[in-house]
């Protein structure tokens, strides 16, 4: 059964997105931003399509982009493929950072890959020529994201495309997960499967209202096994975080991540807008203080509880 399991997982892998490399970024940096920088981002958000879109009712197989703001100063590049009729070609998201007015930049495995904008026109390329090899991973039968692609009035044909809503894979060490979401009924199915040499294949399923943002893996309590933590948003701005700890890279158990108002001194002025990052191993939580212009800043540190590991705050802070 294991090595039937071992052949599914490797078939599912090829055709999803690795772990992106993308470097942390500074949780401190100031929030503010011009608003002539939010008037160009905006010419470029969107969906864009590769040449065999404009004939998907000849049953063509296409791939499209779609192109979102974040809500710090970088893009949300979601790769989508026709999905009513096989498995979908094509599937990847990743955060881009911008570079100019017209390009940005991610980074898979240590490769840069460069997302150009210009006159409606999505251009995806490596940095590198000799690195475009590293484009065919987030797609299946040899195709690859690599290419030029058309801007369109409006989003992706809602009856074809893949409705994977987020999708990531992650890897430290021998031990990675596999995450994705997509909508169910009224709310977002978060799947999360580990995979690894013991690992036990479990699959990992909560219900959220809301959003993924990002996925992230590190060993926090430094004991050889990760975590795996996905980070969400609600529909009143108010994020969270769904996060497994590993038990000697043989199962996953929850990490509980007590309510914010639990704690007097770090929810005084909360009121949401708030945002998630791993700094240095350790789970950074900021938001502006409501009626002032203060941003609070917690730090948490993962510890075994009474009934399982749960987040601790370390530090409150305010700048």
């Amino acid at each position: 059964m294991r090595l039937i399991y071992l052949i599914f997982l490797a078939v599912l892998l090829s055709v999803s997105c690795k772990n992106e490399n993308t470097p942390t970024e500074n949780i401190d940096s100031d929030p503010e931003q011009t608003d002539e920088p939010q008037t160009k981002t905006s010419s470029i958000l969107g969906s864009y399509v590769d040449d065999s879109y404009s004939q998907r009712n000849e049953g063509y197989d296409w791939v499209g982009v779609r192109v979102t703001e974040n809500e710090d100063s970088t893009i949300h590049i979601s790769v989508r493929s026709r999905a009513d009729q096989k498995r979908p070609t094509c599937t990847w998201d990743t955060k881009a950072e911008k570079v100019d007015d017209s390009s940005y930049q991610t980074w898979y495995e240590g490769k840069t890959i460069l997302f150009s904008f210009d006159n409606n026109k999505l251009s995806i390329t490596a940095e590198n020529e000799e690195d475009n090899t590293a484009l065919y991973f987030f797609c299946s039968g040899g195709a690859s994201v690599a290419g030029s692609y058309s801007k369109i009035d409006g989003d992706l044909d809602t009856t074809q495309v893949d409705k994977t809503l987020f999708t990531k894979n992650l890897k430290l060490q021998d031990i990675g997960f596999f995450v994705t979401s997509k909508p169910e009924n009224e709310t977002t199915q978060v799947t999360i499967m580990p995979y690894g040499p013991e690992m036990r294949p479990d699959l990992l399923i909560q219900n959220i209202e809301g959003k993924v943002l990002d996925a992230e893996v590190e060993d926090l309590n430094g004991d050889g096994s990760p975590e795996i933590l996905v980070f969400t948003k609600n529909s009143q701005g108010k994020s969270d975080v769904i996060a497994y700890s590993g038990n000697n890279n043989k199962s996953m158990s929850m990490v509980y991540l007590p309510p914010i108002t639990d704690n007097t001194e770090a929810s005084k002025g909360y009121n949401g807008n708030d945002e998630f990052a791993l700094v240095e191993a350790s789970l950074v939580r900021k938001f502006p203080i409501e009626g002032s212009d203060k941003m609070r800043q917690i730090q948490y540190k993962l510890v075994n509880g009474e009934n399982g590991r749960i987040f601790e705050i370390s530090n409150v802070s305010e700048y």
